[in-house]
């Protein structure tokens, strides 16, 4: 069920990293391509801007990726993220 804080502000988890704390918002991917300098994102559900620090994209309940949200942008109902903010990739 989603949380008020979800539904209101798109904050999913809140992580302590290096002594700040950082909020982020947790998204499955059926797809995430990279191509062009860029991460093409493709999710089922809405595609949206929210004010996080962090998007974190689960593809195949397997692939983690966690992305800054800096200069993050939505074309074609995809989410477009420079490669240079991949922060972690978990496989």
């Amino acid at each position: 069920m989603e949380s008020l804080k979800d539904r209101k502000e798109g904050i999913d988890v809140e992580i302590k990293y290096k002594g700040k704390l950082l909020i982020a918002k947790v998204k499955h991917a059926t797809e995430i391509i990279e191509s062009n300098g860029n991460y093409e994102i493709v999710t089922k559900s809405r595609v949206k801007r929210y004010y996080t620090n962090w998007m974190i994209f689960i593809k195949d309940s397997k692939k983690v990726y966690v992305f800054d949200t800096k200069n993050v942008k939505i074309v074609n109902g995809q989410y477009i993220v420079p490669t240079e903010h991949l922060l972690f990739k978990l496989e």
